[in-house]
């Protein structure tokens, strides 16, 4: 869906959105519960919205945030402790001694919440909230850096740190920061991308 045509994302990204609502109204309806659907929900964050963000479907983005379990993990507890499951699990519950895992689900929920606070109108009454939340650079540095599951989403100003720097920017107006995350990134990506082009050469 990224690299695709324009008109089949948006075609396509409709159908998701459809299901998401569906999954939604099941366990609203109690016929399925937040948890069976959690790696849907989870994963949409990694692909569905970058893909709309990417494509200017901010209308879009806005039904699927209203109307799926990821939207509601913002605002219900039970949903919450469903997708809570997920990264609790075999596959992204793993940490090691000296703090890597696969990513967390505090993470995930920052990514949540900054999807939301760009969907928002901004006022003094947003700003002020946002400032309440939004980790500082050194944060956003630290989970690119430990949660080693963002080298495999470089999905450029949409992966999770370089997302909540452009909050700080467009937001807050303090692009200092947004420029201190995007420039270490940036050297970030050159290594990792070194090291694993160094590793497939010797393997």
């Amino acid at each position: 869906m990224l690299w695709g045509c324009l008109s089949v994302i948006i075609y396509l990204s409709i159908k998701v959105v459809d299901a998401h609502k569906k999954v939604l109204a099941k366990v609203r309806q109690g016929q399925a519960t937040g948890e069976l659907y959690a790696y849907e929900a989870v994963c949409a964050v990694y692909f569905l919205v970058p893909a709309l963000l990417y494509a200017g479907e901010t209308a879009t983005l806005s039904e699927f945030m209203a109307h799926s379990l990821t939207g509601s993990a913002l605002h219900d507890a039970d949903i919450r402790e469903g997708i809570k499951s997920w990264f609790q699990g075999a596959f992204a519950g793993w940490r090691t001694d000296d703090g890597y895992s696969l990513s967390t689900y505090d993470t995930w929920m920052l990514l949540v919440r900054a999807v939301a606070a760009l969907l928002e109108d901004t006022t003094e009454a947003s700003r002020a909230a946002l400032r309440d939340w939004l980790p500082p650079p050194a944060a956003l540095l630290h989970i690119a850096e430990y949660e080693c599951g963002w080298r495999g989403h470089t999905l450029g100003g949409v992966m999770m740190p370089l997302l909540l720097a452009k909050l700080h920017g467009e937001r807050l107006g303090d692009w200092a920061a947004a420029i201190q995350v995007g420039r270490e990134m940036d050297r970030w990506m050159d290594r990792w991308m070194d090291g694993w082009m160094d590793g497939w050469m010797d393997g």
